[in-house]
């Protein structure tokens, strides 16, 4: 700021003295605490700066600084009465404003009074200092708000710790359950009740396998006496469908030939307007090629500007490596905090992980508990039944030694192999009979029929991925050349309107679709002049017709540039300050072409 340059001592004598016998080289200004009064910018007043700037482009010069509450008075003296503001208007608005009307400093240092005076301009030697003090706050506030972060999540820890501690203690508890479920079920397993259980399952499974295999029996009965009615109505009428089939096939046949005449004429239609395209993609390559050109050399200017800046930016590098000082220590407190955040993920992950098995537990001991009372109802429901059996047949207590014992009559494991001979010898019969009607020859000229419908169809295929493709391929022409035609339009409408308003300054030329439809509906050319458009161009006189029309074709010329244009008495209807606007703009935006 302006009066950085003040010595603080304690008292008035203490000044007199540094002055008196100091011996100082140049002339130095003492502010004496015992003396010296402080002023500070009133609440009222501050509110008034913040609605003519905004908030966040003013600020008290008090805030943006710390200092020891004893030098209080001096700091009140020497900042109290300023405003600290973004740039150079708003610190004029600021400091010539009657609500306001204080001392206003911009950020680059340069200073605005009330009074008139105003004092800056010059480069600066160094970075802003009160940016930096404002950077540096901000990195304070965020070492704090990151402090809160990790004290936070050491408290989650703790809780997390009583979690832990509570599932070990669940866990034990769990395991020994369990191991008492695993004696109750070997108990279960050495009961009566339970190998009853096993031989009715037994049985019952025999029994569903038995009636599996007369189903299927069944099924291939029906199966075999479909296939012969059909294979007889072919043979009945071999004739009638083999024409029918040829019949449709020599339709399909002369159709695609039709799409495929049909095909061709439009792909050549398609090539010409590919040659065009490519004709238009080349001269748009050309003026690439020009465009870059000029890139070329405004890079080179670029980097003559870049070695200056390097050589002006030598000085910046010192205030730099204080900044990066403070960027390091800033980074090693987030390596600490991203190294607790990843310490907190990962006891996240296994408390989630030991939950997951929690529930999974829980559900293995419900499905158990059910397993065992449904086996308990089960054992107990035939226990009834046996009962009630052997009340009902003596004979089951006479040969119930007999039960399940090889080479008896009450062997369940084996089946009647009488009953399956029998029914093997039926199938054996049916099977010879049908061999006997069906004639093999009609399947083989069925098949060939077959071969000939299945070549056909692949054809037919093949012709109809060709047309998809070519589609296709039509369609992303389409694509392109919109997508050009935009190109083009957009490039001519901006160089119509520069050119425009070179020739006729305070105008405006624009080419824009009509309301409601596209830009390749068609366009229209607008006028205007300061905010308003005019309606038609029958609005504006000769001379500016003539400036509408020469505009147009320049811009049309500058899209697809020549090296040599012949202008032919294009200002016969201008006044001499057109011809002029009209040199002037032929030297600003045809530099690389020739002009007679």
């Amino acid at each position: 700021m302006f009066q950085l340059m003040n010595v603080i001592v304690n008292s008035s004598v203490a000044a007199g003295k540094i002055l008196k016998n100091g011996n100082l080289a140049r002339r130095t200004v003492m502010l004496p605490l015992d003396k010296i009064s402080g002023y500070t910018i009133s609440d009222s007043v501050f509110r008034s700066a913040q609605k003519l700037v905004g908030s966040d482009n003013v600020f008290r010069a008090l805030d943006l600084i710390s200092f020891d509450r004893s030098l209080s008075s001096a700091m009140e003296h020497i900042f109290g009465g300023s405003l600290v503001v973004r740039n150079l208007d708003q610190a004029n608005t600021l400091a010539y404003h009657r609500e306001v009307s204080k001392v206003c400093v911009t950020l680059e240092g340069d200073v605005v009074k009330p009074s008139g005076d105003l004092s800056g301009g010059a480069a600066s030697k160094g970075g802003s200092t009160l940016i930096q003090i404002q950077s540096l706050k901000k990195t304070l506030a965020d070492c704090n708000a990151k402090k809160k972060q990790l004290d936070s999540l050491f408290a989650e820890k703790n809780a997390i710790k009583d979690v832990h501690h509570r599932y070990k203690s669940l866990k034990s508890v769990y395991d020994q359950k369990e191991s008492e479920l695993r004696m109750i079920q070997a108990r279960l397993e050495q009961t009566k009740h339970h190998q009853l259980g096993q031989e009715v399952s037994e049985l019952t499974s025999q029994c569903t396998e038995l009636e599996q295999k007369i189903s299927e029996a069944k099924k291939m009965e029906k199966d075999s006496s479909s296939k012969v009615k059909y294979i007889e109505y072919k043979i009945k009428n071999a004739k009638s469908i083999k024409e029918k089939e040829l019949k449709e096939a020599e339709k399909e046949v002369k159709q695609c030939k039709k799409a495929e005449a049909e095909a061709k004429a439009k792909w050549s239609e398609k090539e010409a307007e590919d040659a065009s395209l490519k004709l238009e993609i080349s001269e748009l390559k050309k003026s690439i090629l020009s465009a870059e050109e000029q890139l070329k050399a405004t890079e080179e200017a670029i980097s003559e500007f870049e070695k200056e800046y390097a050589e002006s930016s030598k000085s910046v590098e010192e205030m730099k490596s204080d900044v990066n000082n403070a960027k390091k220590a800033v980074k090693e407190q987030k390596d600490i905090l991203n190294a607790n955040y990843k310490e907190m993920n990962s006891e996240k992950a296994r408390e989630e992980n030991i939950k997951k098995e929690n529930m999974e537990r829980e559900l293995e001991i419900q499905q158990l508990k059910h397993k065992i009372s449904k086996a308990t109802d089960e054992a107990k429901e035939a226990e009834k039944t046996v009962k009630l059996m052997v009340e009902q047949y003596e004979w089951i207590n006479d040969d119930r030694q007999f039960f399940g014992k090889p080479n008896t009559a009450y062997d369940f494991s084996t089946t009647d192999p009488k009953e399956a001979g029998r029914k093997i010898n039926k199938l054996e019969e049916t099977k010879d009979k049908l061999s006997k009607t069906v004639n093999m020859r009609a399947m083989k000229m069925l098949g060939k029929a077959e071969e000939q419908f299945n070549d056909l169809m692949r054809k037919k295929t093949t012709v109809e991925t060709d047309k998809a493709k070519i589609c296709k391929v039509i369609e992303e022409l389409d694509i392109k050349k919109k997508e050009e035609l935009r190109k083009a339009w957009s490039i001519v409408d901006e160089s119509f309107g520069k050119i425009f308003s070179s020739l006729l300054p305070g105008a405006k030329a624009k080419l824009q679709p009509p309301d409601g439809q596209d830009v390749l509906d068609g366009l229209e050319v607008r006028i205007g002049f300061g905010e308003v458009w005019k309606e038609s161009l029958s609005e504006l006189s000769g001379g500016q017709r003539s400036l509408v029309a020469l505009s147009l074709i320049l811009s049309l010329l500058k899209f697809n540039p020549a090296p040599l244009y012949i202008l032919d008495e294009v200002d016969a209807a201008l006044d001499l300050s057109h011809t002029q606007n009209i040199g002037n703009m032929l030297k600003k935006y045809f530099k690389d072409s020739q002009v007679i």
